[in-house]
């Protein structure tokens, strides 16, 4: 029974406004999904290209400036889809070969926080420890893949592109 709880269901349990009261919903002026593919260069690893504390935009493949209705369908992606059920065991992943993140800037255009996403593996790195990706039950990354699709957002969300 504990496998058919880690299936996510939709709920209402914070609203838009609650929602985006969590850290960094509430600190960010800006919010961006992108992409990014170092496949070409062996040499790279395979993390979101950054140069000090910016991101690499010239490393960038697409970038997608979210409006106030896609932020509050990825808060809701985030914090209302949640196990089906009591959880006793969570899975971990064999690889890590992310291609897309979540960006987070101030009113001055400066990077505060990221999470990086690796839809091939269902993985993540986070950019700080106050930051949540919520309940990880198994279809939340088919919900935060479909929300980068509808974005715009190809490379690393669409499956043939891997």
């Amino acid at each position: 029974m504990d496998s058919e709880n880690h299936n996510c269901v939709e709920t209402t349990k914070y609203s838009a406004e609650e929602r985006m009261r969590f850290y960094p919903f509430d600190t960010a002026d800006i919010i961006k999904i992108v992409s990014f593919d170092n496949l070409g260069d062996s040499a790279i690893e395979h993390t979101l290209p950054m140069k000090g504390k910016e991101i690499d935009f010239a490393k960038i493949t697409e970038v997608k400036t979210l409006s106030k209705d896609e932020v509050r369908k990825l808060t809701s992606i985030l914090y209302n889809v949640t196990y089906k059920g009591e959880i006793f065991i969570e899975s971990g992943v064999g690889c890590y070969n992310p291609r897309n993140a979540i960006l987070f800037y101030d009113s001055d255009g400066h990077l505060l926080e990221f999470i990086e996403l690796c839809f091939e593996c269902t993985g993540s790195r986070l950019s700080s420890e106050k930051i949540s990706l919520g309940d990880l039950c198994n279809q939340k990354w088919v919900y935060l893949e479909n929300f980068f699709l509808t974005a715009g957002i190809k490379i690393g969300a669409l499956r043939d592109v891997r």
